[in-house]
């Protein structure tokens, strides 16, 4: 997650963009609007998920993994979030 904060940056120069290494805890998720998580399992991405969700405010969880040439993403912006797109 560090090696691509700078670029990750410069895609937005509005946002402050920082990572985290260590426990994520209630205290690290309320301090964000958004957590991504990456190279994490499922248990603590559930874990994590379920505290962005708890947090008493709208944080968007995004989980992205890639295994070789796979890669995968799952959001969670939670129950207010309306999807518009009709085709998906």
């Amino acid at each position: 997650s560090e090696a691509c904060v700078g670029k990750l940056q410069e895609l937005n120069p509005a946002v402050d963009v920082c990572a985290y290494v260590g426990v994520v805890d209630a205290s690290v998720i309320s301090r964000h609007d958004v957590v991504v998580c990456t190279e994490t399992c499922e248990r603590e991405a559930r874990r994590v998920n379920e505290a962005c969700r708890a947090s008493g405010k709208p944080i968007a969880f995004i989980k992205a993994d890639t295994r070789g040439v796979f890669g995968s993403v799952f959001c969670d912006f939670g129950d207010a979030f309306t999807v518009y797109d009709t085709d998906g």
